[in-house]
């Protein structure tokens, strides 16, 4: 089973997409051109804590990570108690710095596993250019918003593109207004613009495609 984003025939950059399942069988071929994180290779819980960081919109929300399973999938358990009534603030982001900056040219998607738990839900992912300390990159964000199905589990396809990721306007300084695959220094999965509430997500391997 393969999952793709389609918003129809107008495209609004501020409105999630939904998603659209599609039955076949060259779906368990997906050519993977690299992989851009495999939750089996930490060892504890400790170890994922100590390569991600959380983004609890400084401190309005509260989450915790956990290493995990669900059925094949190794995965970083996401839970979360959303506090924040505004929707800009009402996120909770798990996100990594790479030691070096990732380059992702050639790859036109990402592809990653999540499951939701029993609650229409918003995914949050999100990208940086260049170097990255602490949660925060030096160049350019781009994010998209994704909304998940009550019970959802399975793989998300996302373009790698300036209609489907939009660049974080506020908090991204604008640079050449262009991702630029080359240099990816940070990457982010979470809960975005939502309501007051607890839960919990689970984010399996991510993955790019061509």
């Amino acid at each position: 089973m393969a999952v793709y984003v389609d918003a129809g025939r107008s495209f609004e950059p501020s409105r999630p997409y939904r998603l659209h399942l599609e039955q076949n069988a060259a779906s368990a071929a997906t050519t993977v051109l690299g992989t851009t994180e495999d939750f089996s290779v930490y060892g504890s819980d400790a170890d994922l804590n100590a390569a991600y960081t959380l983004n609890t919109a400084w401190g309005k929300n509260e989450g915790s990570l956990r290493l995990g399973r669900r059925g094949d999938q190794a995965v970083m358990s996401l839970a979360f108690v959303i506090k924040a009534a505004a929707p800009d603030d009402a996120y909770v982001i798990a996100e990594r710095c790479f030691g070096q900056p990732q380059n992702w040219s050639g790859a036109r998607a990402l592809r990653l596993w999540i499951e939701n738990d029993s609650v229409p839900r918003k995914l949050r992912v999100q990208f940086g250019e260049q170097a990255c300390a602490n949660g925060s990159s030096g160049g350019e964000v781009w994010r998209a918003l994704v909304t998940l199905d009550a019970g959802y589990s399975g793989w998300l396809t996302l373009p790698l593109n300036d209609e489907r990721f939009q660049r974080a306007e506020g908090w991204s300084a604008v640079q050449n207004d262009r991702i630029d695959l080359d240099r990816i220094g940070y990457v982010g999965v979470g809960l975005g613009n939502a309501l007051p509430g607890q839960g919990v997500i689970h984010i399996g391997t991510i993955q790019r495609t061509p």
